[in-house]
């Protein structure tokens, strides 16, 4: 039951939810996060996927959050809590991006 409940509140985590538009917002993305789950991924493999998925760019807003992301190297996602209070503007990139996909998109981790 514990284990039923934390899901349900990371479905509702708004940042969760920006990571998982931005992180399939391709055709086809749920099929290849359902193989890379299959095989499990090195980091930099993981990284590599996480840029195809954001492609060269993109954004915009969700639960009130608004979020822009860019493929390349290193790819990265910014957002804000609320428009324009760049106080409050977050960036995920590099290791603590690559952490936070493979959570959300259940990737084992592989040794290289």
């Amino acid at each position: 039951m514990i284990e039923q409940l934390s899901l349900l509140a990371e479905d509702d985590d708004p940042v969760v939810k920006v990571l998982k538009a931005a992180s399939s917002s391709f055709a086809g993305a749920e099929v290849r996060w359902q193989h890379r789950r299959k095989t499990g991924l090195i980091d930099k493999a993981l990284t590599d996927a996480i840029a195809y998925e954001f492609g060269i760019m993109g954004g915009g807003t969700l639960d009130g959050i608004y979020y822009q992301f860019q493929g390349g190297k290193p790819p990265s996602l910014t957002y804000h809590l609320s428009f324009g209070d760049s106080a409050r503007e977050k960036r995920l990139v590099r290791k603590t991006l690559s952490d936070k996909i493979r959570e959300i998109h259940s990737i084992p981790w592989i040794e290289g």
